[in-house]
């Protein structure tokens, strides 16, 4: 019995390491990744999407309208990933996602969102 123990605690620690090191990841850039609005809009289903920009206006039910430099795409944010975050129309984020080719047009499909700028 007193040997089984620590066998058992040292089984344990092996298979908790080795499922904590399965959740690593790239976290670089993707091969093909777009950086505006304008190339989100014309990008494949399921291009990776890397945007800077204005939330200019919430489309209800989770929907918002993203804009940059370039103009302006429908974005997709799960309520629960603003977490915390105070966002206005004049606050700049940055949002990773992909893009959602669906019958209705394209979106992006956001998967991270953090706060650059806070102004006004």
């Amino acid at each position: 019995m007193r040997i089984i123990t620590p066998l058992v605690l040292a089984l344990g620690l092996i298979t908790a390491t080795s499922t904590a090191l399965t959740y690593a990841a790239y976290q670089g850039p993707a091969a093909n990744q777009v950086s505006n609005a304008k190339a989100a809009a014309n990008a494949p289903d399921d291009t990776q999407v890397l945007l800077t920009g204005r939330l200019t206006k919430s489309l209800g039910d989770e929907h918002y309208l993203f804009e940059d430099s370039s103009g302006e795409i429908k974005v997709e944010i799960d309520n629960a990933l603003f977490r915390n975050l105070d966002v206005t129309d004049a606050t700049v984020v940055e949002l990773k996602g992909e893009v959602d080719k669906e019958w209705h047009g394209r979106e992006v499909e956001i998967d991270s969102i953090r706060v650059v700028t806070s102004q006004g």
